[in-house]
């Protein structure tokens, strides 16, 4: 499927050589934000150059891996539910960036020196969270077959499997 770019990005891949300053954030609290080549300024926020390397990236998924020189990158990783945060891919020019793939993390098979990440794209098929609700988590649920409504509908309790 065709983009559309911006006149600042239409320059820039028309020049030699083009190399783009991959911007990765990543919907942690709080959202981090890091470049591949330089520290950026791009809609507001600073981008900091941290060892970022995107390995691929397209409309369906994206891999990435950031320098955990101080374990701080693992750290975060390991005491985070991954599958819920937020991950974006820009490709910076110059002034502009262009959205490469937004999704969400799904796992981070290597964590040592570099720390890898792994994203899917969200697509419009995803409809219901993925985490369930149950003991012992919560002390209080209701017991399975209870119903409630809830939008106009009924809704039934199912047992964990």
């Amino acid at each position: 499927m065709p983009r559309a770019v911006s006149a600042t990005i239409d320059t820039a891949t028309g020049q030699t050589i083009t190399e783009p300053n991959y911007l990765l954030e990543l919907g942690f609290s709080p959202v981090l934000r890091y470049a591949a080549l330089r520290d950026v300024v791009w809609g507001g926020y600073l981008w900091s150059a941290s060892g970022l390397i995107v390995n691929s990236v397209n409309n369906e998924q994206a891999s990435a891996s950031l320098r955990n020189h101080d374990n701080a990158i693992s750290a975060i990783v390991l005491g985070a539910t991954l599958h819920n945060i937020s991950c974006k891919v820009y490709a910076h020019y110059d002034s502009d960036a262009q959205l490469l793939f937004a999704g969400l993390l799904s796992g981070s098979p290597e964590i040592g020196p570099r720390v890898q990440l792994n994203a899917q794209s969200t697509g419009r098929s995803r409809k219901w969270p993925r985490d369930q609700i149950v003991a012992p988590l919560f002390n209080h649920l209701m017991p399975p077959g209870t119903e409630i409504q809830f939008g106009g509908k009924v809704l039934v309790f199912e047992e964990a499997r």
